[in-house]
């Protein structure tokens, strides 16, 4: 069973990464910063109209792996940025 609940969280932990990339991803496009989502969306497309018959997965696993990294930049810098931060800090006893 421990086997089992490590693949579930590193499964779980992917599909995190790659749902909160492509809200951003969506989100940033909604909010006037066309840019990224353009370039992934026009990658996407070329991907799948290069490859016949498989074109379509292969687009979309374009998507995907894009809208992974982008949640896993984000998260990184939002790790870093909390690190960084006092907060929850204890402070060294004075002698």
């Amino acid at each position: 069973m421990p086997k089992v609940m490590s693949v579930l969280s590193t499964v779980g932990m992917i599909a995190m990464l790659w749902v909160g990339g492509h809200i951003e991803l969506v989100g940033l496009d909604d909010l006037g910063w066309h840019a990224p989502y353009d370039a992934v969306h026009h990658l996407e497309e070329k991907v799948h109209h290069a490859v016949s018959g498989a074109g379509g997965a292969l687009g979309w696993m374009v998507n995907t792996v894009a809208s992974a990294i982008l949640g896993l930049v984000v998260g990184a810098v939002v790790m870093v940025v909390m690190h960084l931060l006092p907060f929850g800090k204890k402070s060294a006893p004075a002698h």
